[in-house]
C-alpha cells in the first residue's frame, strides 16, 4: 500500500500487479498488517470473484521502495528525474526481534515465519541496490535511514518498551552522517519546495592525500593537528591567494596522529560551487562511508555567491552544520575574513596562512629545483616573491624541469615579472590567474574604490601607506572616496596587508600583487 499527501496523485491504494483490484483501504491494511505470530491472514475477492489470500512478509516485498518507484514512473512518467528519494527502515539485519510464539502461533507453517526473519536482510539488500543506483545518476539524490544498534532485544509486540526505541532512535541521529543526511534533506525542502533540483558537479570531494611538499607551516600544522585530535573543532584557515592553505590543511589531515583519532575524513574543494544546492549535493555523497572530519576547501567561492543573493542563506547552513555532533569542520577561504553568526563550537581555531619566511622560502625553493646552492640570482627571485608560496612552487619547477636556470629566469622575471609564474592554466599552476580570482570576487566588486586604491598603491606607493598618515591622505581624496573602507576590502581578500614590522604600521602590497597590477 502507497500512501500520499492529500493533493499528491499518489493518494491512493495500489496493489502490485492488480491495477484492476477494487480493494477497500481496510482490507489493503488488514493484509498488510497480517505478520505471522500476530494477525490471521486475509482472504479478499480479486478479478472474477475469485478470492486471494494474503499475509504479511512476502519475500523481495519487505521494502517497497522499488514497487514505489515503479509506480511513479507509471503516474509521473519515464522521463521524470527523482530529485529527493527517502527510505526509512525499521532496524538494521539481525535489530527487530520476534517474541516466542504461543501454542496457538506454533499452529503456523514454518515457512511465513522464516521469510519474516528475512525481512531485515531482504530490505537492506533493495536499500543497497538503491543506494548504488542512484549514486551513478546525476540529479537524484538517496537518503537511506535504518537504526543500526539498540533494538536487538525489542520485539514487535512490545509497545511498552517505546521509550526505549526513541532513545536507541535519538542516539542513531547523533550520528554525523545521519545528522549531515536530515541537514541536506531538510534545506533541500525549504529551498525548492520538492521540485527538481539542478545538480551539475564534477569530482570535486576525495580522501586526502599528502601533498609532496611543505616547509615553514610546522606551528600552523601543530596547531592544527591539536585542534582536531582535542574532538569537535571548528578550524577557520584564512590567507592570500597561493599561500598554501590547502597544502596545510591535506598535510594536518594526512598526519598520524589525526588519522588516528579520525580514521574517517573528507575533502571537498568548493572552487566551482555557487549555491549551497550544489554543496548539499556534494556532502551527499560525502555521507558514504561515515566521514568525521570534513574538509570545505576554496569555501569563499559559495560563501561570495550566496552572500549576493541571500545573506542568511549560507548562514543558516553554517549554523545548522556546526551542530551536528562529533563532526569537526575545516574551511578554508582566501582572505582574512569568515563568515559571522555561526554558533562555532568552543574548540575554535582560526589560522592565518601568512608568507613564507626567508628560510623556509629558501629550503621549498631548494627542494623542488633540486639546486645544491642558493645563488645571487635565486636569492633576487626569492626577494621578488616576498614569500608567496604558489609563485616559489611555480619558479622552483620551471628549474627543476630544465627549462631555465636561475640567471635565465632572473632576466625573464626583470622583463615580465609575474607572467612567467605559471606551469599551466588554473589558479594552482598560474599565479596571475589566482591573483586574479582576487580582483574579481564579490568583496572587490562591493567597493568602487578598492580598484583604484589598489593603483595608487602599486603605482605611486610602492612602499606602502602609514597608518598614521590615514586621515591626511584621506582629505586629498574625493568625499566618496572612503579610504578605510576601501583599504579594508583590500585586506579582506588579500592583496593588501598590514605590515607590523614597521612603526606606525603601513598598508602595503606583497611584490607580486604589485608587479601585477602594473
Amino acid at each position: 500500500m502507497h500512501l500520499g499527501t492529500r493533493h499528491s496523485a499518489l493518494d491512493r491504494v495500489r496493489l502490485i500487479n492488480s491495477s484492476s483490484s477494487s480493494s477497500k483501504i481496510w482490507q489493503a491494511a488488514r493484509a498488510t498488517a497480517a505478520a505471522p505470530t500476530f494477525f490471521k491472514r486475509i482472504s479478499i475477492p480479486g478479478v472474477g470473484g475469485i478470492e486471494e489470500t494474503f499475509i504479511d512478509a512476502g519475500i523481495r516485498c519487505n521494502n517497497s521502495a522499488k514497487q514505489f518507484r515503479e509506480e511513479a514512473k507509471q503516474l509521473f512518467g519515464e522521463n521524470r528525474t527523482v530529485g529527493v528519494f527517502v527510505s526509512i527502515g525499521t532496524g538494521h539485519p539481525g535489530t527487530t526481534g520476534l517474541s516466542k510464539p504461543d501454542l496457538f502461533q506454533r499452529l503456523l507453517p514454518s515457512q511465513p515465519i522464516n521469510t519474516l526473519k528475512n525481512i531485515a536482510t531482504d530490505c537492506e539488500s533493495v536499500a543497497d541496490q538503491l543506494a548504488s543506483q542512484y549514486r551513478e545518476l546525476k540529479g537524484s539524490v538517496y537518503f537511506r535511514f535504518n537504526i543500526t544498534h539498540g533494538l536487538e532485544q525489542i520485539s514487535l509486540e512490545e509497545w511498552k518498551k517505546i521509550p526505549d526505541i526513541v532513545t536507541h532512535t535519538r542516539a542513531y541521529l547523533q550520528d554525523p552522517r545521519i545528522s549531515l543526511a536530515l541537514l541536506c534533506g531538510q534545506i533541500l525542502r525549504q529551498m525548492v519546495g520538492g521540485e527538481q533540483l539542478p545538480f551539475e558537479f564534477g569530482p570535486t570531494s576525495y580522501e586526502p592525500y599528502e601533498p609532496d611538499t611543505m616547509f615553514g607551516r610546522d606551528h600552523e600544522k601543530s596547531t592544527l593537528v591539536t585542534t582536531l585530535c582535542k574532538g569537535h573543532a571548528h578550524v577557520i584557515i584564512l590567507g592570500g591567494g597561493g599561500m598554501g592553505k590547502t597544502t596545510l590543511t591535506l598535510s594536518a589531515l594526512c598526519d598520524v596522529e589525526v588519522v588516528e583519532k579520525h580514521p574517517s575524513r573528507h575533502f571537498i574543494s568548493c572552487e566551482g560551487i555557487y549555491s549551497v544546492e550544489t554543496l548539499l549535493a556534494e556532502l551527499a555523497n560525502a555521507l558514504h562511508p561515515l566521514k568525521t572530519i570534513l574538509c570545505l576547501d576554496n569555501f569563499e567561492t559559495i560563501w561570495e555567491a550566496a552572500a549576493t543573493v541571500s545573506p542568511s542563506l549560507i548562514e543558516q547552513f553554517l549554523s545548522r552544520i556546526s551542530k551536528i555532533p562529533m563532526l569537526s569542520i575545516i574551511f578554508t577561504l582566501r582572505g582574512s575574513q569568515s563568515p559571522l553568526n555561526v554558533p562555532w563550537s568552543n574548540n575554535k581555531c582560526v589560522l592565518p596562512v601568512k608568507p613564507l619566511d626567508t628560510v623556509s622560502a629558501r629550503d621549498l625553493f631548494r627542494d623542488i629545483s633540486r639546486v645544491t646552492t642558493i645563488d645571487t640570482y635565486t636569492e633576487k627571485l626569492l626577494g621578488e616573491l616576498d614569500g608567496v608560496l604558489l609563485a616559489i612552487k611555480l619558479l622552483a619547477s620551471i628549474v627543476q624541469e630544465g627549462l631555465e636556470t636561475t640567471e635565465t629566469l632572473w632576466r625573464a622575471w626583470e622583463k615580465k615579472r609575474t607572467k612567467i609564474v605559471k606551469h599551466g592554466n588554473n589558479q594552482l599552476s598560474n599565479l596571475e590567474l589566482s591573483i586574479q580570482l582576487s580582483l574579481d570576487c564579490p568583496r572587490m566588486r562591493q567597493d568602487l574604490n578598492a580598484i583604484d586604491m589598489l593603483a595608487i598603491l602599486s603605482f605611486k606607493l610602492p612602499d606602502g601607506l602609514s597608518k598614521g598618515l590615514l586621515d591626511k591622505f584621506q582629505a586629498h581624496l574625493p568625499h566618496n572616496f572612503l579610504l578605510h573602507l576601501s583599504l579594508a576590502a583590500l585586506q579582506r581578500v588579500s592583496l593588501a596587508y598590514s605590515n607590523r614590522t614597521t612603526n606606525p604600521e603601513r598598508i602595503q602590497l606583497l611584490s607580486p600583487i604589485r608587479h601585477f597590477c602594473r
